[in-house]
């Protein structure tokens, strides 16, 4: 079931990207819409997503909401894109709605991989009978499958340079896709931005009359559990995207508990404490910089091994040089994904920064167990780069070891 399941879906693999709604809308008619029977809250941006929603998703289910969330990548398991109060979709239901939606379909292969899961979270949803859905882009905004919603709260994440050979090659140009998924009568909360990308947000909800709210990190004066100063962005975004939709006297008390036990892998998620392995998902210039930040203000004058890849079509070039001056060396590995940058590329890029540059031909768990094995107690490394090492390494290490 499970093995069949996957087979399938990998063969839509290569109709990704597709930044066109047309197959989305019709897929969604053939079900009645199943995303409009229930309320929603729709979130882009280029940083930051994953963890807004499972903070979201949070408040809500502490307010008693049977809550959908709908994220991706997945790490470990397909399951993880489609979750009910956290709880992932179970592999008979995926199965029997992708037979179900596949019998249906025009074509065998119609759908996308991302237009199909998402289309399987939003018709599991209807029939669980869920109180609201939290939904991520995958891409963008204005052309992502996801945004055939009519969402009561759209959330606009931290918008820095990622993904230009789709989006655009500016902020500006950025911001203009991601508030794509801005529509009337919605309220609209964002982060605190980079002075382009905020000039975008004022201008499209003033044109369509929309409410916008900045979220604001200093409201977040309570401990959370993810780690790093950024995430009190992604909480305040939560936050007040919750006081719209709930009562705020009863978000106030309810959010400090909350906030506080969210959990999200693959962000700053230690593995391993003798020697210390962090893993974390950053792919851009920005994630990457306010990893930098966190590794020299919690390990001060330490000297870090860094287990890298990449995918080709982000910013490699550039967005690695946030770490080489905490760097003891780099460690390269091909992401295991179709578009996975070879890793003896990314080594000859990384040299330029005067470290020492290892080429591990292996997967990424297997050279994370290489590494290992030369690192004292006291050493300490991380695996970033691509949420797909992330996840392989994940595989391996499910639980601290």
């Amino acid at each position: 079931m499970e093995h069949e399941t996957i087979h399938y879906l990998e063969r839509l693999i290569r109709k990704d990207f597709r930044l066109n709604l047309e197959a989305m809308r019709e897929a969604c008619l053939l079900f009645n819409n199943p995303q409009e029977t229930y309320a929603s809250v729709h979130i882009a941006g280029t940083n930051g997503k994953g963890s807004t929603a499972a903070f979201l998703s949070s408040i809500l289910q502490a307010a008693g909401y049977k809550t959908g969330l709908i994220t991706s990548p997945h790490l470990v398991d397909v399951r993880e894109r489609i979750q009910i109060n956290r709880e992932n979709i179970s592999w008979e239901a995926l199965t029997e709605l992708i037979k179900n939606i596949r019998a249906l379909l025009p074509e065998e292969e119609y759908l996308s991989y991302f237009e199909m899961t998402t289309l399987v979270g939003f018709e599991y949803f209807s029939k669980m009978g869920i109180d609201i859905a939290i939904v991520e882009t995958g891409l963008g905004g204005r052309l992502d499958a996801t945004n055939i919603l009519k969402p009561q709260v759209a959330i606009l994440t931290p918008i820095t340079l990622d993904h230009q050979i789709y989006l655009g090659d500016s902020v500006t140009k950025i911001a203009l896709e991601k508030c794509g998924i801005v529509k009337p009568e919605m309220t609209v909360v964002s982060a605190p931005q980079v002075e382009e990308a905020a000039l975008v947000i004022e201008e499209s909800c003033q044109k369509l009359g929309v409410e916008l709210k900045w979220a604001d990190p200093e409201t977040i004066d309570f401990p959370l559990n993810l780690k790093g100063e950024y995430q009190k962005t992604n909480a305040a975004c939560a936050l007040e995207a919750a006081k719209v939709l709930l009562i705020e006297d009863l978000v106030e008390s309810i959010a400090p508990n909350a906030l506080a036990k969210t959990e999200w892998e693959g962000r700053l998620q230690t593995i391993c404490e003798k020697p210390t392995i962090l893993l974390d998902g950053a792919h851009n210039i920005a994630a990457l910089e306010s990893l930098a930040q966190y590794l020299v203000a919690t390990y001060p004058e330490r000297k870090i091994n860094f287990l890298v890849g990449a995918l080709k079509d982000k910013n490699w070039v550039e967005m690695f040089a946030p770490l080489a001056p905490v760097a003891k060396r780099f460690v390269c590995v091909t992401p295991p994904s179709e578009r996975g940058l070879p890793a003896q590329e990314l080594a000859n890029h990384l040299k330029e920064f005067g470290k020492p540059v290892e080429v591990f031909e292996e997967s990424p768990a297997k050279a994370l167990k290489t590494l290992v094995s030369q690192m004292t107690p006291s050493d300490l490394a991380v695996a970033t780069g691509s949420l797909y090492v992330v996840g392989d390494i994940l595989k391996c290490f499910p639980k601290p070891v």
